[in-house]
């Protein structure tokens, strides 16, 4: 299959004229958990055309990496294992753009597959929701995923407007592995804990009882009886999974987004409404069947919820000092459901201390009634050598849930000398009081054409495990890239 793909690419670049870059990543994982090295080849091919008013564009990637050697992102033991398996480098190949652009007099019919624009801020854009991302790439940070879908950009007087259409839902990398794991593990681990918590209040008032009916021999017996028998400790046994499917023809099953812009004193200003889903499932409802023994066989239904998201984008130059510009993105978003749905059907006694089952129905918020992002920020430039900004955020670009929102902010240096490129960033979050930190530096040379070779360094560090800068310690790496364009 491999060799057919090779093949299949140079047939098609002997007709086609193409464009492109080839990427090869070695580095060396220095983190606790991985302390490994990892490479990768990834290899870009990008052709276009225009035929009268039609213009045509496609682009393309193929990697070839082994996943034994890259960071293993504390996975959930069964994706870990799953990883293992895989001993030698396999190839994958992934259609980036693939798309028609119709130019009319007063707008462009796009359609097909292609990457939604980006919002104005540097660290992230929360106010382009759409698209689903990439946030474990070695090759790219927080890289954009592209979209299956229609979009129409159009002018109307001093307005510009944006449409889009996509009938697809998505899944973040690696949130959508993660979430679902980690969501309904929590909750089990809140039941169980709490199962077990009551558990010993009743043994406790049962010993009590029991002591004061000694006398009783036939009813001291019985209550010793029920004591023993009931558990020490309730967990889960096995589950069963379910996915609910977004794949027919209903409204709520696409994602639709909606954007006008215009300029107001000096500023380009964006409003934004989408109706989007989440790239990641969560459980819509678990169903616990305890035996007597405090075992568990657990029902998970999962869905993607949808959400309403409105937004705001702006940028615009200093009226002082036309070197330093401002910019910023907010969204505020609603989501379908915020509560998970739980039935538990465990073991009890009646008054005749006779052993029924009972069924108790409840829930657990696991979504903020609502979930407010945003990022703002100033940037100073001097010629096209120079770059210094600073940014504050609130909410990390994979963070959803309630209680999780983290706030902080950053600072960047972009600075050229000579054929050196030199990036550096420093970053800073909180998630309530407990801070965690990220700083990444990148050093590249351009004094050949074609040819690009640069060393980068990432290292995240936190003492909290609730911060987000926790995970990403197991990324800690130092990494040279050498890059060549055709």
């Amino acid at each position: 299959m491999k060799k057919t793909i090779i093949t299949l690419l140079f047939v098609i670049s002997a007709v086609i004229m193409f464009s492109g870059s080839l990427d090869y990543m070695y580095g060396y994982d220095f983190s606790s958990q991985a302390s490994t090295t990892y490479q990768g080849l990834k290899l870009s091919l990008s052709t276009d055309t225009q035929l009268g008013n039609v213009y045509f564009k496609a682009d393309g990637e193929l990697y070839s990496f082994n996943p034994d050697k890259m960071p293993q992102l504390n996975l959930p033991d069964k994706y870990s294992d799953i990883l293992k398996l895989i001993s030698e480098p396999f190839s994958f190949y992934s259609l980036t753009e693939a798309y028609a652009a119709v130019y009319f007099d007063n707008g462009t019919l796009k359609f097909g597959r292609f990457i939604p624009y980006s919002g104005s801020s540097t660290f992230y854009s929360p106010s382009v929701v759409l698209p689903a991302h990439d946030y474990v790439s070695i090759f790219e940070q927080n890289k954009t995923l592209p979209l299956d879908g229609i979009n129409y950009n159009g002018y109307l007087g001093d307005y510009t407007y944006d449409l889009y259409f996509v009938p697809k839902l998505y899944d973040d990398i690696p949130s959508a592995v993660i979430y679902p794991i980690s969501v309904s593990q929590n909750i089990d681990a809140g039941i169980n804990s709490t199962l077990t918590a009551q558990t010993e209040i009743k043994k406790y008032e049962l010993t009590v009882y029991a002591s004061s009916v000694v006398s009783n021999t036939d009813l001291y017996n019985k209550l010793r009886n029920i004591i023993s028998s009931l558990p020490e400790e309730y967990t889960v046994d096995s589950r069963d999974i379910y996915f609910k499917s977004n794949e027919n023809a209903s409204f709520l099953n696409h994602n639709y987004s909606a954007y006008i812009s215009s300029q107001i004193l000096n500023f380009d200003v964006k409003l934004g409404y989408s109706f989007d889903h989440y790239k990641f499932y969560v459980p819509e409802k678990i169903i616990y069947s305890y035996n007597a023994e405090g075992e568990a066989d657990v029902s998970y239904t999962y869905y993607k919820p949808y959400k309403n998201t409105v937004s705001l984008d702006y940028q615009g130059i200093s009226f002082l000092m036309d070197s330093i510009s401002y910019h910023g993105e907010i969204s505020l978003s609603v989501p379908e459901k915020t509560n998970t749905d739980i039935t538990v059907k465990n073991y009890s006694f009646d008054q005749n201390l006779n052993p029924v089952s009972v069924t108790n129905e409840s829930s657990t918020q696991i979504f903020g009634a609502y979930c407010l992002k945003g990022v703002v920020g100033a940037e100073y430039t001097k010629g096209d050598t120079f770059t210094a900004g600073a940014e504050l955020f609130n909410g990390m670009p994979n963070e959803e849930f309630k209680n999780k929102i983290s706030f902080g902010g950053d600072i960047y240096i972009k600075n050229q000398i000579s054929d050196f490129n030199f990036e550096n960033l420093i970053l800073v979050a909180f998630s309530g009081s407990e801070p965690g930190y990220e700083i990444s530096s990148k050093i590249s040379y351009s004094g050949i054409d074609g040819f690009e070779p640069s060393v980068s360094v990432n290292y995240a560090f936190s003492d909290y495990d609730s911060n987000p800068m926790k995970t990403l310690e197991t990324l800690n790496s130092v990494k040279l890239n050498i890059k060549t364009y055709f």
